[in-house]
């Protein structure tokens, strides 16, 4: 017999994506899986609306973040099954976006990626003033 999944679960997750974020808000979804023992962290960095001049920096900003995050948190760090990091744009609105998937516990898998977002942030600060670390 093969188990079908509730896709309760799965809407209200997708919902959640589309609520309006206030300045610093951050919203914690929590499921059990009876299936697979694994923890999920997603970061969205919500950057604002589309236009060109943003879409190009956003995209440059992934460009330089996403060979690193790779080599990282899944090579160095070996944190999980799956690192991924992309761009998301969805109803004008645009943003950065991480997903690291593991045995490891959510909080661990958190405080990683943050420590690896602000590391990655910094390099890209002092390239831009025409420093290196």
């Amino acid at each position: 017999m093969v188990k079908t999944k509730d896709c309760t679960t799965w809407f209200y997750f997708s919902l959640s994506i589309f609520v309006s974020h206030l300045s610093g808000a951050n919203f914690l979804f929590c499921a059990d899986n009876e299936v697979h023992a694994t923890h999920c962290v997603e970061t969205y960095l919500q950057l604002g609306l589309e236009d060109k001049r943003s879409n190009m920096l956003l995209e440059l900003a992934m460009q330089i973040l996403k060979e690193p995050c790779f080599n990282v948190l899944r090579t160095q760090e070996q944190l999980g099954y799956i690192v991924f990091s992309g761009v998301r744009r969805a109803h004008g609105v645009q943003g950065l976006r991480f997903i690291v998937q593991s045995e490891k516990t959510r909080m661990k898998l958190n405080i990683k990626l943050i420590s690896f977002l602000n590391c990655g942030f910094m390099n890209i600060n002092s390239c831009l003033r025409g420093r290196t670390h």
